[in-house]
């Protein structure tokens, strides 16, 4: 298939294209495939992001299950699998279809069933699983969560399908009195 949804930079340079046929990266003249056969979970990706750690993020809402994967920028042995699957981290089994990175290296994750979730890369190991999710305001955890930007406030913005536009203050996202403000002015 010729359909290229998203193209993607690495830290290295190298461009990672998310395709109906598989994940490609291209560097320099060289042209390398990433399927199922590599350890991708499904035959085409919709979705990617990269977080301040190089990894690079790659998702399809699509596939039978959906996945997100992270791959780490630091992997070197070819014959391990690159792709750590976010539901062995935490990530709840949903259809990913909004991608944030914020400037800590994490990653804010939203999808279809409506929910919010943050992987957060300092917590690995004994310690934890490193994905958790928002429990609250309702519009951060119903219906469908296609659209998210991380401001240079500290403010995620999100658009959530059907209930139009929120911006929240990640101050108090994880507090039992989370604020998610309503932004008036964009309609159907």
């Amino acid at each position: 298939s010729s359909e290229v949804w998203k193209i993607r930079a690495g830290s290295d340079g190298a461009l990672w294209f998310a395709c109906a046929s598989g994940l490609y990266r291209y560097d320099e003249e060289t042209i390398v495939n990433f399927t199922r056969a590599d350890g991708l979970p499904g035959s085409s990706v919709a979705l990617s992001a990269r977080t301040k750690d190089g990894a690079l993020w790659f998702s399809d809402y699509g596939s039978q299950p959906p996945y997100l994967v992270r791959m780490n920028p630091n992997q070197t042995n070819v014959w391990e699998n690159p792709f750590v699957n976010a539901i062995d981290e935490g990530l709840p089994p949903i259809r990913v279809i909004g991608l944030a990175p914020d400037r800590e290296g994490g990653l804010w994750v939203g999808g279809f069933p409506g929910m919010l979730s943050y992987y957060d890369p300092t917590v690995h190991g004994a310690s934890g699983k490193p994905f958790r999710t928002v429990r609250g305001p309702r519009v951060l955890i119903g219906g469908i969560i296609p659209a998210l930007h991380l401001d240079a406030r500290n403010t995620l913005w999100v658009g959530h399908w059907g209930m139009g536009l929120y911006r929240v203050p990640l101050s108090t996202i994880w507090t039992t009195n989370a604020v998610a403000e309503h932004v008036d002015g964009i309609t159907n």
